[in-house]
């Protein structure tokens, strides 16, 4: 469910008063039992590594103070019953098997670019490609009022036979090259991955953006390292009905609460800033269970 304030404009008087919005402003929304919005919706928090998985691991967000007596997560309000969090950690040996897993499917993607553009050289090196295009050429000679027409299209076909070689092989060896890279990465994260004890295996992990390339997966805790998360759907209770609220979340209020706020809406702002301030805050504990 979402809504939110909308600054009206009332003019004109007696029987001719018109009233109109003047535009969308910044809506609250309203999420039930949803526990990826308020791990996904933090600032910076996004694993880059793992933009290709289809995953739900993130980098937990810092703590944030209550908002007008609501706990914060990251860019969102959250209210519970559950003395569970709402996120799980993520093991170190799951983090770098995830790793792995990014750096593979990665690769799939890099040898596909390689794979093309040696068809595409193949292609135009390929004798007998050449002779297909020289009779495709000399049939379509005759329909063409240019007795030299197949002699400038085999010109044209040398001078893009030059051209192939100056820009494909430099863009295969380039291609080649971010294989090999790949390559050496998966096979450092594997060892990496092989290496660790039992109890590394299932501690914490966490993402440090101060470390390069595969360093940045640490066990955690560790200097200026996040902690790698995952929604906790332990917090839920499977003896209640799905239909039934358990997880509270409001997003969107932050856009009312910086600096900049001169630059929204002021109405709308301080219709919702007045409505959270406004919310009964144990009547909104005891329906959810």
């Amino acid at each position: 469910m979402t809504f939110g304030a909308f600054a009206v404009v009332e003019y004109g008087s007696g029987a001719n008063v018109k009233r109109e919005d003047t535009g969308e402003t910044a809506l609250l929304l309203f999420f039930v039992n949803d526990l990826e919005q308020p791990l996904f919706s933090a600032t910076n928090n996004s694993v880059p590594e793992f933009d290709k998985l289809d995953g739900d691991v993130v980098r937990l967000a810092a703590p944030q103070p209550d908002v007008m007596g609501f706990p914060r997560y990251g860019d969102t309000l959250v209210l519970k019953k559950s003395a569970e969090p709402i996120w799980a950690a993520v093991t170190y040996g799951e983090a770098l098997a995830l790793l792995a897993r990014s750096i593979d499917t990665r690769l799939v993607e890099e040898r596909d670019v390689v794979a093309r553009l040696q068809m595409s050289y193949d292609d135009a090196k390929d004798p007998k490609k050449q002779a297909e295009r020289l009779a495709m050429y000399k049939k379509i000679a005759p329909m063409q009022k240019d007795p030299a027409y197949v002699e400038k299209m085999l010109a044209v076909d040398a001078t893009r036979e030059k051209q192939v070689d100056g820009m494909l092989l430099p863009q295969i060896a380039s291609a080649k090259a971010v294989v090999t890279k790949s390559e050496e990465e998966l096979a450092s994260a594997r060892a990496m991955a092989a290496a660790l004890s039992a109890a590394d295996k299932v501690a914490p992990a966490c993402y440090s953006i101060d470390k390069a390339s595969l360093a940045r997966f640490r066990r955690a805790p560790a200097p200026s390292c996040d902690p790698l998360v995952r929604p906790n759907w332990k917090l839920f209770n499977p003896a209640l009905p799905r239909s039934a609220p358990q997880v509270l979340t409001i997003s969107h209020f932050e856009r009312c609460l910086g600096k900049d706020i001169k630059f929204i809406h002021v109405g709308g702002c301080v219709a919702n800033k007045r409505l959270i301030e406004s919310m009964d805050k144990a009547a909104l504990l005891a329906w959810l269970q």
